[in-house]
């Protein structure tokens, strides 16, 4: 408010009193004067001036002058005024005016106040920084709280221009846009413009996708192989075959060798994994336990080859499928390397504990099925049947005059020349008797033959021999005996010389052993009977003499003859007459004449 002095306040006072601020006075009041006394005042009045007691109205933006009254004066910057106003109005907030104004402008939304005193917009509003904003008439911009975003081209309150963040994003204040926490991150807190103090990591074996808000896990039988996406089956990967594990695991676990997986949704191993039953193998990592075939046995469990794992049944072993063990085969059964059972021997061999084959019952041996052992024929039976328990129908007595000791395949013959005496010996020696000479036996004989006359033998003999020709011999004989020189045989089967030997007749003579006798030839006679030499047995006839075969002498041609054939017996055959004339005296070869 002016201050004036008393003389001019109380005129001025009396002026405005009648005609308003906005009012101008024309004339020359006197102090003193008083308005009302002519039926004026501010409220029938306003807005005039007064001039010879009459209030002139000024326009709008202007005011009657203090000092110049009849004058009216421009309202300054920032302020108005419109018809009928007394004083010059400031603008309100947010408003701008310029020199003489009769009303105020709004800076508009978007901008505040930047003087009042212009009437110039560009001049008056400042656009809002970036991240605030006004409405109409602003002094100042707002900043949008932090966790907030400016809404393009939003003006007015609070609620309408400053929107949330979405869920998972941040913002500091005056943000016009929000930012997303980044996968494998979770928001911790939206009211701030620092990443590292909006966003925090997730925790091991947990994933997010952008702009979230928690962190999920991977679930148990899983493990986390990408923790920057909001998606499970990118996320998470089944554990392997063989492995397991608890929720929230960036890794699986193998089951160790020798167990086997049972359950992958745990990560305690005493659940996940159990041990592999007796007689089973595994490597680790595995889902299910292997077992050793029959005919083998397990020596390591830990592993999954089945090579290293298992080892084959030696010969006369075997077991069953899960063995950690082989069993020796009892006897009577066999087996070769790697059986799953061991074989019963067939009838006819046998076996003893832990055999790898079956052997054949030895010759003159017998066996039923799974026999540890075979059975002997007795002595004296030989065997026709191994492949049997029963000895009636393994063995059978020898034949006649055949052996057998224990055990034989066959009987044996007691050889020509000798004859059974025991037939349960196993030796032909203690089996066998020779036979003596003079007798003899065939094969297999149970007792020896005389041999009869006119045969021999020599002791252990198989048959008996004739006797050469010119020999003889009775029963039992072990030789022949030959006829004496001069004889001849007669009959050989007799022992009695006499009765087998007969003298050459006359003429005749024979060796020892002869059947015949032989005749001296014709023209000679016998000299000796006991010889087979014809040379000394025969001379021949002295001259003039002949002889027929046979003959023990020569016979002379009688007196008056020659001989003419010493070889013939026939007098008139070996002698003829002299001739007419001729003479000649007995045993004479030719005759004599006369002499003249």
């Amino acid at each position: 408010i002016r201050q004036y002095s008393t003389s001019e306040f109380t005129s001025t006072v009396n002026v405005h009193a009648t005609c308003g601020e906005h009012s101008s006075w024309n004339g020359s009041p006197q102090a003193g004067d008083d308005l009302k006394a002519v039926g004026l005042d501010s409220s029938t009045a306003p807005h005039k001036s007064f001039s010879s007691g009459t209030c002139v109205s000024c326009l709008a933006g202007k005011v009657g002058d203090w000092y110049n009254p009849g004058s009216c004066t421009d309202c300054a910057g920032g302020t108005y005024s419109t018809d009928g106003t007394q004083e010059c109005i400031g603008c309100g907030t947010g408003q701008f005016s310029g020199l003489g104004s009769g009303s105020c402008t709004d800076c508009a939304a978007g901008k505040h106040l930047n003087t009042k005193t212009t009437g110039d917009e560009t001049s008056a509003c400042t656009a809002c920084a970036t991240g605030k904003y006004s409405g109409t008439a602003a002094e100042i911009c707002t900043a949008c709280e932090a966790g907030k975003r400016l809404v393009e081209g939003a003006t007015g309150d609070e609620a309408s221009a400053c929107a949330d963040c979405l869920t998972g994003q941040y913002s500091g204040p005056s943000s016009t846009s929000c930012q997303d926490c980044a996968a494998g991150k979770l928001l911790t807190n939206s009211a701030t413009a620092s990443e590292p103090d909006a966003c925090g990591a997730c925790e091991s074996g947990e994933y997010s996708a952008a702009r979230s808000t928690s962190c999920e896990v991977c679930l148990a039988g899983k493990a986390l192989v990408n923790a920057e996406t909001g998606t499970e089956s990118s996320a998470c990967s089944d554990c392997d075959s063989g492995k397991y594990s608890a929720s929230s695991s960036t890794s699986c676990a193998a089951c160790a060798a020798g167990k086997m997986l049972i359950r992958s949704t745990t990560g305690d191993e005493t659940l996940a994994c159990t041990d592999c039953l007796t007689g089973q193998y595994s490597g680790s990592s595995s889902t299910s336990c292997a077992t050793c075939a029959a005919g083998k046995r397990l020596v390591e469990s830990e592993t999954s080859s089945e090579a290293a794992a298992c080892e084959e049944c030696a010969a006369g072993e075997y077991s069953g499928s899960s063995s950690t063990s082989c069993a020796t085969c009892t006897a009577g059964k066999a087996s070769a390397a790697a059986s799953a059972t061991c074989a019963d021997c067939a009838a006819g061999k046998y076996s003893s504990a832990g055999s790898s084959t079956c052997a054949t019952c030895d010759d003159g041996k017998f066996s039923s099925s799974t026999s540890e052992s075979c059975t002997s024929c007795a002595a004296g039976k030989y065997l026709i049947n191994s492949a049997t328990g029963v000895e009636s129908a393994a063995c059978i007595f020898c034949l006649t005059g055949q052996y057998s000791g224990n055990s034989s395949a066959t009987c044996a013959n007691c050889p020509a020349g000798k004859s059974l005496t025991d037939k349960d010996k196993d030796s032909e020696s203690l089996a066998c008797a020779a036979c003596s000479a003079g007798t003899y036996s065939e094969l297999a004989s149970e007792s020896c033959t005389n041999c009869a006359s006119g045969k021999y033998s020599e002791a252990i003999a198989g048959s008996c021999t004739s006797c050469a020709s010119g020999k003889y011999s009775g029963a039992m004989s072990s030789e022949c005996t030959s006829c004496a020189a001069g004889k001849r045989l007669e009959d050989s089967e007799t022992g009695d010389e006499a009765a087998a030997c007969t003298s050459c007749a006359t003429g005749k003579y024979s060796a020892i052993s002869e059947v015949t006798c032989v005749s001296c030839a014709a023209g000679k006679k016998l000299v000796d009977s006991e010889t087979g030499t014809e040379a000394i047995a025969c001379q021949s006839c002295a001259s003039g003499k002949y002889s027929g075969s046979a003959s023990e002498s020569c016979t002379s041609c009688a007196a008056g003859k020659i001989l003419t054939d010493s070889a013939t017996g026939v007098e008139s055959s070996a002698c003829t007459a002299c001739l007419t004339g001729q003479y000649s005296g007995s045993s004479s070869t030719s005759c004599s004449s006369c002499a003249a």
